[in-house]
């Protein structure tokens, strides 16, 4: 069957708030697709830039935005895959395990890009608490989708 007729048999099955719900899908999925097609241009001129003005890459500051850089646009295409997944399941519903995951990754570059020479060490140990706090529910999401799957029947039964 060709694609777009599959869609079409598809669309039509779907009620109103799930048409409703795909077309809101489908904006957000171009829009982040705009934002990440506009972070990956100024991440190239960015690193030519960088590269051609020989700045060194050994700078702690040159290496942090061009690390910010390339972390930033990791997470918004991880974070549209999420709703592109979400839209292809027919679910409607981006599972709660990529969302913590996109939140822990979002943590992680925020602990990355940190600048520690000036900083307290108390101002650090809010940001350790809430990325322990998203390990552990990511853990525990985890636990909770295996022990929900239903056992596989041994092979030659």
């Amino acid at each position: 069957m060709h694609f777009s007729a599959r869609f079409v048999e598809q669309w039509r099955r779907l009620g109103p708030y799930e048409k409703f719900e795909q077309a809101a899908y489908r904006i957000l999925i171009l829009f982040i697709a705009l934002v990440v097609a506009h972070s990956l241009i100024f991440l190239v001129w960015k690193l030519l830039h960088d590269v051609f003005s020989a700045i060194t890459f050994g700078e702690a500051v040159v290496l942090k935005d061009a690390f910010g850089a390339i972390l930033t646009v990791v997470i918004l295409l991880e974070f549209n895959r999420s709703i592109l997944a979400a839209m292809r399941a027919g679910s409607g519903i981006i599972e709660l395990r990529v969302v913590v995951m996109i939140a822990i990754i979002v943590i992680a570059r925020k602990l990355i890009l940190f600048d520690y020479s000036g900083a307290k060490p108390l101002s650090v140990l809010p940001l350790g608490a809430v990325i322990l706090a998203l390990g552990a529910l990511y853990w525990l999401v985890g636990n909770a989708e295996r022990a929900n799957r239903k056992p596989e029947a041994p092979p030659g039964s």
